[in-house]
């Protein structure tokens, strides 16, 4: 494999998949909360105590080295939007979208593994097709490539898990253990399966300890199958080790400001396996024994589960008769996917379930997909090619019939894709209205700055005599924990860090105190609230009647269900009618509140 292979379209079709889905949810939600405001920290915040996770620091400390990769990469764009004029929440999609081409570019890598591996000698053109089976696959799947720019741990762990991939795929054309018998210099292959140990030693290290039960399934079969040895097991993981562990200890312990020594995924796997008698993860939710085989793995593949079994078999039948008998188990593509599924079934007996968890899985489904995809095409080929033989033999022209077994298959192949894509698309939709938090705090703003304008005060406007009134500082925005959970981070605020940086005409601070009752909101005299819809009426909490009101209204006419103060937030999925065909119904989530005797002299810096 070349160092630096060239660019296909594949390659470039699942990156504008990518794209749109960045695009289209731009914010996240609270199991992002840490990574993200960690990234808004390092590149806007300059003094370590005023980091957002020493204040909210969470139920488990995590890792600082991947926000510091994001942070790094997308680092040198920050003076590019401040030229442009454009507010800090364009970095946050910059962030994304630098971690979204590290997906790619190891999602890249598998796949052109795994072509290599299971189109081995059948040519480049081959290759080729099995590399675009597996793009095209991948993008009719909504979580793999949704969540590729999204900040988790788990992400984080996806990108050395399709590492660890490719080297095992890699590693499995040769027989380790002879190449690194005494006296012999390791062979490539013996060097690609521990290659795969290193890349699972950073990611249960650094990323997700969880990954411990991926890295014993791959490395036993690695082991059961001759393509590592024990030296080499011994050797990688010992090195990368080495390196990783005081890396994490050392830069953790720094910013998460300890007296002794901290490993964070030393933490978690305490927290969810020791502690409490191993119990911690119950309070998040129990799902049953089977729940990732009977609901996380189909929703997250959709239509590519049906299209998964032809991937299992060496060959796929070209007429009816051969059903079943020709249908022999393919055992290469069984040494690579029971493995893998040996991790689910490790990983159902820990209580608590999310698809996230087994995320790093995903890229290699999809790559299974994709091979049942080819297999089914290559029949259809191979057929097509026998009956053109057939017909320059006989003199009379035949073709292959539209109800010929190849075709039929393939044509169901590409109807359930195609409903997977249109599903994926849906839940892109439905995504995009599930961040209701982040939408909110984004027209706060911008209703802001509408009203300022309105009254004819420049925003840009940074002296003294601004930021005059009756106290002199800045206003208060508090935020409810409903929005705070669900995309109102920091890269949407416009406070002193921002306008600092000329990110934001405002000048404002924000409280994200959790518990208060709308009581307390009035006795606290915030200037704004963004406060959670009650669940029947969809009205704000009656008690703030008298104090508050929807901004940019001194009283309560603006408050219907067109009000701009209001936020909806996806509520389900229902039938359509003649009158309302859209499947799609959303509820009221959040009001945006002023206070009914402002200072907008305050707002501005």
């Amino acid at each position: 494999m070349a160092p630096f292979p060239r660019i296909e379209r594949c390659d470039v079709l699942v990156v504008l998949v990518q794209l749109l889905s960045l695009c289209l949810c731009p914010y996240t939600k609270v199991e992002e909360s840490f990574n993200v405001q960690a990234v808004h920290d390092l590149l806007y915040t300059s003094e370590l105590e005023r980091f957002d996770h020493l204040e909210f620091a969470g139920v488990v400390p995590r890792t600082f080295l991947g926000p510091l990769v994001l942070a790094g990469m997308a680092a040198p764009f920050k003076p590019l939007l401040v030229w442009a004029g454009l507010h800090k929440e364009a970095m946050l999609l910059v962030g994304r979208f630098m971690l979204g081409l590290l997906f790619a570019c190891s999602f890249t890598f598998l796949r052109r593994c795994f072509a290599q591996r299971f189109a081995v000698g059948r040519g480049t053109d081959s290759e080729r097709r099995l590399r675009n089976a597996i793009a095209v696959a991948s993008c009719c799947q909504f979580h793999l490539l949704f969540y590729s720019t999204r900040p988790l741990a788990n992400t984080l762990a996806a990108l050395c898990v399709n590492v660890a991939f490719g080297f095992w795929l890699r590693s499995s054309g040769g027989t380790a253990v002879a190449a690194s018998s005494p006296g012999a210099s390791p062979s490539p292959r013996a060097a690609d399966g521990g290659r795969m140990v290193a890349a699972l030693a950073v990611a249960c290290i650094v990323f997700r300890c969880d990954m411990l039960l991926l890295s014993a399934c791959l490395i036993a079969s690695s082991l059961l199958y001759h393509w590592l040895s024990l030296r080499s097991l011994l050797l990688y993981g010992t090195l990368a080790s080495a390196m990783a562990i005081p890396l994490s200890v050392i830069i953790d312990s720094n910013f998460w400001q300890q007296k002794g020594w901290l490993w964070p995924e030393w933490e978690v796997l305490y927290y969810n396996t020791l502690a409490a008698g191993g119990t911690n993860s119950e309070k998040w939710g129990v799902e049953p024994a089977g729940w990732y085989f009977t609901r996380a793995i189909p929703k997250a593949l959709l239509g590519g589960l049906l299209v998964l079994p032809f991937a299992l078999v060496r060959r796929v039948p070209r007429r009816f008769a051969e059903l079943g008998a020709s249908m022999t188990p393919d055992g290469l593509a069984l040494r690579f996917l029971l493995p893998s599924l040996g991790f689910v079934v490790l990983y159902s007996r820990l209580p608590h379930k999310e698809l996230r968890f087994i995320y790093p899985l995903l890229p290699l489904l999809a790559c299974f997909i994709g091979l049942g995809l080819w297999k089914i095409r290559e029949a259809r080929r191979e057929a097509r090619e026998k009956a053109a033989e057939s017909s320059s033999a006989s003199g009379r022209s035949q073709q292959l019939s539209f109800f010929s077994l190849p075709n039929l298959l393939l044509r169901g192949a590409q109807l359930v894709l195609l409903l997977s894509f249109l599903v994926s698309a849906l839940s892109l939709y439905v995504s995009s209205r599930n961040y209701p938090g982040g939408e909110a705090l984004h027209r706060f703003h911008s209703l802001l700055q509408a009203q300022a304008r309105a009254q004819g005060q420049p925003l840009a406007a940074a002296t003294a005599a601004a930021s005059a009134g009756s106290s002199g500082e800045a206003p208060v925005l508090h935020i409810c924990n409903l929005a705070a959970t669900t995309g109102a981070s920091r890269f949407g605020q416009h406070d002193s860090d921002s306008a600092a940086e000329g990110q934001g005409p405002l000048r404002l601070r924000y409280s994200k105190e959790e518990g208060l009752t709308p009581a307390q909101l009035v006795a606290r005299q915030f200037d704004f609230l963004i406060v959670e819809a009650e669940a029947d009426s969809g009205a704000w909490p009656a008690e703030l009647g008298e104090a508050y009101a929807p901004l940019g209204s001194d009283t309560n006419d603006n408050a219907g269900p067109h009000s701009p103060a209001l936020i909806y937030t996806f509520d389900r999925l229902r039938r359509p009618t003649r009158e309302d065909w859209w499947p799609v119904q959303q509820k009221p989530a959040l009001w945006l509140l002023a206070r009914k005797t402002p200072e907008p002299e305050r707002l501005l810096c």
